[in-house]
């Protein structure tokens, strides 16, 4: 049985493993939400590495394009790691060729998502974030950057806009703090929305 935690202790584990070395992962075939949710969660552990199990989404290339990040995003399983970060998936099963090498992390791995897990899907050992209350994985990865007061880059914040608006089903699936955290990530990435637009659609 997976270990549920609420907020203060997603918040507590990423200040107490600031420094360790985690695998940040997501489903396959990453979207700009599963991208973007990463890279933002890279400001937190910044000795982390990012891979994709398999490939990303034409949207999260022209997104990586765009922002010209120097954060490296990896298509292999890393050796010598601490422990894995799965964003904006609930379950082994997407993380497609990942799926097997993640799962014998056993409790060293976190699952941090928007979704609720089928009974049937959740991981067994690992420890889960799964809040149905935020529209995206960014958006999670946005509250806790705040939270943390982490400082956070214009790339950071370009990607989490990204993440949070490519789920968003065109601003229909959005609460009222996920306007509040565009203001700010807008503001942060130095992009006017119109600019965001012109750039990522």
């Amino acid at each position: 049985m997976a270990k549920h935690i609420k907020l203060k202790e997603l918040l507590d584990f990423l200040k107490e493993n600031r420094d360790k070395r985690f695998l940040i992962t997501f489903h396959s075939m990453g979207d700009r939400d599963a991208v973007g949710s990463a890279i933002g969660l890279h400001e937190c552990l910044p000795r982390s590495v990012i891979a994709a199990p398999d490939f990303i989404t034409n949207s999260s290339k022209r997104m990586l394009k765009e922002l010209g990040s120097k954060i490296e995003l990896g298509f292999s399983f890393p050796q010598n790691i601490d422990g894995v970060i799965v964003v904006d998936a609930n379950n082994f099963d997407a993380l497609g060729p990942f799926k097997d090498r993640v799962a014998d992390y056993g409790n060293k791995v976190l699952f941090v998502d928007h979704h609720l897990p089928q009974k049937n899907d959740e991981p067994q050992d690992a420890i889960m974030f799964d809040n149905e209350g935020y529209n995206s994985a960014s958006s999670i990865v946005c509250d806790v950057l705040q939270k943390l007061r982490f400082k956070m880059s214009s790339d950071a914040a370009t990607a989490l806009i990204n993440g949070i608006i490519a789920d968003s089903s065109e601003f229909h699936n959005m609460y009222p703090k996920t306007f509040k955290q565009i203001a700010d990530l807008l503001k942060t990435s130095g992009l006017r929305y119109d600019d965001l637009l012109a750039r990522f659609d």
